[in-house]
């Protein structure tokens, strides 16, 4: 029975779907941006529109499982983005209570300022946003 051409093209066919379906599942991430969907799209090499039209059919078209590695990837690549992007705005929303105070510097020592609050929230933000960042590459 394994002779058969009809078997072996559903064996297949078969074998890319359940390389497939897994693919389309990472795709469906929320983190999936239109920026992403492009990516795919020249990964491929194939052109498709998302909406509301669109479905499991076009994207079994594409034929994910020729390109497994890039698609993962692409999926990976846009969920560490969207860890950069909500760390930011964590960034953004503590930074938008504070105020910056700016007194002159004395020689004879240093006097504490509101400002000094601020100096120390500024380089915990970075150092938080450098590990984000790191982590993410």
């Amino acid at each position: 029975m394994r002779n058969y051409d009809v078997y072996r093209m559903l064996e297949e066919a078969i074998k890319a779907m359940l390389t497939s379906l897994p693919l389309v599942q990472d795709l469906h991430h929320p983190a999936m941006r239109e920026r992403h969907w492009k990516l795919l799209m020249q990964t491929t090499g194939k052109h498709f529109v998302m909406d509301d039209k669109f479905c499991l059919g076009d994207l079994l078209a594409l034929e994910l499982h020729n390109y497994v590695d890039a698609c993962s990837e692409i999926v990976d690549r846009a969920q560490k983005e969207l860890n950069i992007e909500k760390q930011l705005k964590k960034i953004e929303d503590t930074w938008a209570g504070l105020s910056l105070a700016f007194a002159p510097y004395q020689v004879g020592g240093c006097q504490g300022t509101p400002g000094q609050a601020a100096c120390f929230m500024l380089d915990s933000t970075a150092a938080d946003l450098l590990d984000e960042t790191s982590q993410a590459c």
